[in-house]
Order: structure tokens, then sequence, then C-alpha cells
């Protein structure tokens, strides 16, 4: 169900921000990209890494409070675990009774959920935890099938969680009453978020279909099928909560205005929508595919800024040979970087206009 997912982790990233900045201003500097680009292959040499389970790592998120920037990792052993920077252990959550399929912190850092294959769902409270002990968790129930996707509101007082059972159901922090099930129909919702004014949730499921619903008023707002009727595998939300992007597993990618409701399709993959992800600024959204490419979007016209395309891509063309797949994709905070990670262990790092600025295999699998 998941791919193999080896953690690495880069440190020293703030040395090169200044240089980052700066070829955003002056993308076309040739000394400038080759310094930054020589700066960026350092850094990747003095990647670490630590060993975090002994079966595949499901889930990988990074608690946002900079204070501790504390890691958590699940797996197929059915545990998630919290890790310091430097890969110390802080506590293992064993509770879970299955496969953990999803990871969410809440915006203070307070509060880690997890949930399962089975179903279950769990809130736990990290204040005072230890490597011996933690508070009990709250235990949420309402999901007969295996949750897909979890999240927290912007203000921390709700939790999402999306399911095979074609449900999403919006939790109370406080108690865990269920406040609201959004209903998507038969198909499984593969993911759900919130839009960041927390007034809106958009959802995709395996039927093809976007949603959108009202928070205050658990009514829909909108729902369309996309016209190839392949189902939909992830989804993004942009920081402003204007544009939302979606991905399908025959390669199109639907860019949604959340105010005008309009939307826009692009069929340039030619494999299924690995990951997606929106810069900052919200003007431009990367998406990552099993064809082995990546592309920069512009979010409100759709067209193409730049293809992200290793030389692998072209040799595997020719020799008929499947280039490796990108699994996950993220602009840098600045808008001036994309990373890409490739089914064969590898990560890049492009420039906007998408030359490769590092390269680095450090993985054994995926």
């Amino acid at each position: 169900e998941f791919r193999r997912v080896p953690f690495r982790f880069l440190r020293g990233f703030a040395e090169s921000s200044a240089l980052a900045a700066a070829y955003g201003d002056d993308p076309k500097n040739a000394p400038l990209r080759l310094v930054l680009g020589q700066s960026l292959a350092k850094l990747a040499i003095r990647a670490g890494s630590f060993h975090a389970h002994d079966a595949l790592i499901t889930a990988v998120r990074v608690d946002p409070d900079s204070r501790r920037n504390w890691i958590a990792t699940a797996s197929a052993d059915d545990s998630a675990k919290l890790w310091s920077p430097s890969g110390k252990l802080i506590h293992v959550f064993g509770d879970q009774g299955d496969l953990i399929t999803a990871l969410a912190f809440d915006p203070s850092g307070r509060y880690l959920a997890t949930v399962g294959r089975d179903g279950s769902a769990k809130i736990r409270d990290l204040a005072g935890i230890t490597l011996t002990s933690a508070p009990a968790p709250l235990v949420l129930r309402g999901h007969p099938q295996r949750i897909t996707s979890v999240a927290f509101s912007p203000d921390g007082a709700s939790l999402l969680t999306g399911g095979a059972d074609g449900k999403v159901n919006l939790w109370k922090i406080a108690g865990g009453a269920l406040i609201a099930t959004f209903d998507a129909g038969a198909a499984t919702v593969n993911a759900a978020a919130f839009t960041p004014d927390g007034k809106a949730v958009v959802s995709v499921s395996s039927d093809g279909r976007f949603h959108v619903w009202d928070v205050a008023s658990a009514k829909s707002l909108d729902v369309f099928q996309v016209t190839s009727k392949s189902p939909l595998l992830h989804l993004a939300v942009g920081t402003s909560g204007t544009h939302v992007a979606a991905g399908a597993a025959d390669g199109t990618v639907v860019l949604y205005d959340m105010r005008t409701r309009k939307r826009i399709e692009r069929h340039d993959h030619r494999g299924a929508v690995n990951a997606l992800a929106f810069d900052r600024s919200d003007s431009f959204v990367v998406t990552g595919s099993e064809d082995g490419t990546a592309r920069i979007l512009d979010a409100v016209t759709g067209t193409t800024r730049s293809t992200l395309a290793p030389a692998a891509v072209s040799s595997a063309q020719t020799t008929g040979l499947g280039p490796p797949a990108v699994l996950s994709v993220a602009f840098s905070p600045d808008g001036a970087v994309v990373a890409t990670t490739y089914a064969d262990g590898s990560v890049r790092l492009w420039g906007a206009n998408g030359e490769v600025l590092a390269r680095r295999r450090a993985h054994r699998g995926e």
C-alpha cells in the first residue's frame, strides 16, 4: 500500500538561504547559479540519517514548534515514534494496533494525531512526554475502514479525517466529539484538507470526484468529476486558500479557484500524479509524476513554467526502460528552489527555471 520512504534530512540549509534569495531575484546569473549549486551539493553531502523503524516508513512529519523541531515517524510495524532532530528517541507509541497510515501535528505542536488502516484515530497530548510515559490518547471512533488522511484545522480546535468509507469526519479536539460528517459517496476519500481560513473543506476521491464543503453548515459548496473519470489521488491547498490542486491516476492535474469555482485541467503527465505542492505566494504549483517528471505550473492560468526532467528520463525513453517515478515535491520557503525525490532513492534540487542545482543518491530504497 505504501512506498518505502527511508528517512533522511539535511542540516545547515541556512547558509544557502541568502544565495537562494539572490538567485530568485536573478535566475539568469550563471556564476550565482554555479555557486548556489555547489553550496547545495555540499549540504547534500552532509545529509544525516538514523534508523527509525525495522519496517516500511509510512509517514514523516516535523513538529511546527521551532523550539523543538521534533520529528514524528510512522511505520508498517504499527508504531509511531517521536525523535529529536539529532535522532534521539523521545517516545514510542505502540498502541495503534494496525499499520499507521498518516500523521499530523496541530499548529502549536502540542498534539499529534495518528490514524490507521483499521479505522482507528488517536489524538496524543505531547505536553510533558518522556521516553517512558505519555498521557493516554483521546480515541476517535467513526470510520469502520482505513483512514487515508488526517489534518488539524488552522486554529487547532478540530481534526479532519478522510476514509475508505467515503466519509470525511470533523472532530472536536476538546473531548473528541464528532462535529460533522461530509459524505463523499461510496468511493474512498484519498485526501481531505481545510482551507487556510478553516471555513471550507476540500476532498478528492477514488471515483474522480472533487468536493468542497462549508464547515459551518456542513453543506456542499461544489462537486465535480474530473472529465478523465480517473481516481483523484492527491490534493494541495495554497496558503491563501484561493487555489487548490488535485492529481489523478491518469496524470491529470486539476487547478481549482475557490472564489470563482472555475477549474483548469492539464494532461501533461504520462503517469499518475504522485505529489503536488504550492509555493508560499500561491503563484505556482509543482507536480510530480510516475512518468519521472515534475512540472511547475502557473497557479492561475495552468501554463507550464518549466519541466523538471532528469537526463535519465530522456535515456529511458530511448532504451524503453521506465524512468524513476517522482514521489514527492516541495518548494523552498522563498520559492527559488524545488526539491524532488525519486523511486530510485535519489533527491534533486532544481532552480525555478528547470536547471539542476544539486543531486544526491543517499537512499537504498524509494
